[in-house]
């Protein structure tokens, strides 16, 4: 639960918004408020999704791995599956399968407004382009797991592709790839000012592994929407950048509410205790980036916060951006040969439900949605980045009478949900 302030300057370069001001008078770093003052206040008018199409799988094609989604203009889905490697759906049947190496591991996948897509094989480093009916190109890229979702590669409505990176200095963003010999680079840089803000290190694994600690860590996250903005953040920050096609930047502060998700002293200290103790575990040969003696190990900070961030995973929702801030925690009961190692007999993981907060690609909040039952999203590569377009949602969820995933379409319902 949060709040956000908003107050518009006049931005150039990389000038940002300043906030929480009154009046139209001038800032000490010389901008000039405009009149117009917006204050965005979370309320309990919250929508919610409900189905609208579930799609057919190819007989024997069960869903279990699913690393990433996208949806083309015509409502072709790609399904990227450690398994099966990328299906193409539409509703009622399959299209295509493009085939992919054991090896590969798809950590993002965009759609072309062609119809096609593109999708980065963060594993071997390159990038695999294909239409609607399987055939494909693929030219190299660096090789990434840091990166997943629209975070790893998006497109603009030019057809261009952008491909993210994080590089040493606290910053991050995306690099234009260009498809045609001669066509010039370029690069949209976005920095964060926490020195602590990395992206989480892939060494340490995924799903609940890497959920043990790196939701508590400074980590940044960005998205791309087809016409150009770009909006980023450090989930240790209050605030969200916007940083539009021309190169201009302004900047939300997202405010603390009178409820913030609060992280309980047992949370922080079961947490540090199991991180201490998972660290020490690890086998030599593969030892965390950060230590060398696994077994002297100890938790040296940053601290766990005691309240979770506003602003946690940025997902490109048509011309706005849906954000997924820091949820409360659940609980689960610790393997009982892991608790005899000196684990807690509780481990604390991120929920998979909550509420997503809407904005405009000019930073205003135009609402939220919670998550029904069936679906849910935690902001790791674990589970797959929803496609959202305008009111219309795409994505995975378990399926009710089977084994496995199934793909399905949703829409947001302001109605109350049912």
């Amino acid at each position: 639960m949060f709040r956000v302030s908003v107050r518009r300057v006049v931005v150039t370069g990389l000038a940002v918004l300043a906030l929480a001001a009154t009046g139209c008078a001038a800032d000490q770093d010389g901008f000039e408020a405009a009149p117009d003052q917006r204050r965005a206040v979370r309320t309990a008018d919250t929508a919610f999704l409900v189905v609208d199409a579930r799609y057919a799988l190819p007989e024997g094609v069960e869903l279990h791995e699913v690393e990433a989604l996208a949806v083309s203009p015509d409502g072709t889905m790609a399904v990227a599956d450690r398994r099966f490697g990328i299906l193409l759906l539409r509703e009622g049947h399959a299209t295509a399968v493009v085939t992919l190496e054991d090896s590969a591991r798809v950590t993002g996948i965009a759609a072309l407004p062609d119809g096609g897509f593109v999708a980065r094989d963060g594993a071997l480093g390159r990038i695999v382009s294909f239409d609607r009916d399987g055939a494909r190109e693929q030219w190299s890229a660096p090789r990434t797991l840091h990166l997943w979702g629209s975070e790893a590669i998006a497109t603009d409505r030019e057809g261009r592709i952008w491909i993210g990176y994080e590089a040493p200095g606290l910053r991050g963003g995306y690099t234009f790839v260009p498809r045609e010999p001669g066509t010039p680079s370029d690069t949209i840089e976005l920095r964060f000012t926490d020195p602590e803000c990395h992206a989480p290190d892939p060494s340490f694994g995924l799903g609940w592994f890497a959920d043990l600690r790196e939701r508590y860590l400074p980590s940044p996250t960005w998205a791309m929407t087809p016409n150009g903005v770009v909006a980023f953040s450090c989930s240790s920050e209050f605030r969200l950048g916007l940083r539009d096609a021309s190169g201009s930047e302004s900047e939300v502060v997202v405010e603390p509410a009178d409820d913030p998700v609060e992280v309980s002293q047992m949370e922080r200290s079961h947490t540090a205790l199991t991180w201490t103790v998972m660290m020490q575990s690890r086998e030599e040969r593969d030892p965390p980036a950060e230590a060398t003696d696994t077994a002297g190990w100890r938790w040296t900070g940053p601290a766990i916060p005691t309240v979770k961030p506003p602003v946690v995973r940025i997902l490109p929702a048509g011309d706005g951006f849906w954000v997924w801030g820091g949820q409360p925690s659940d609980t689960v009961p610790s393997n009982p040969t892991w608790a005899m190692g000196g684990l807690p007999h509780v481990l604390w993981i991120e929920s998979g439900r909550g509420t997503f907060d809407l904005f405009s690609a000019d930073g205003s909040l135009r609402g939220h949605v919670r998550l029904p039952e069936l679906v849910r999203f935690t902001p790791f590569p674990d589970t797959p980045d929803p496609v959202v377009r305008g009111d219309t949602v795409w994505t995975v969820v378990e399926r009710s009478s089977a084994e496995g995933l199934e793909p399905v379409r949703l829409l947001v319902d302001s109605g109350g949900g049912r």
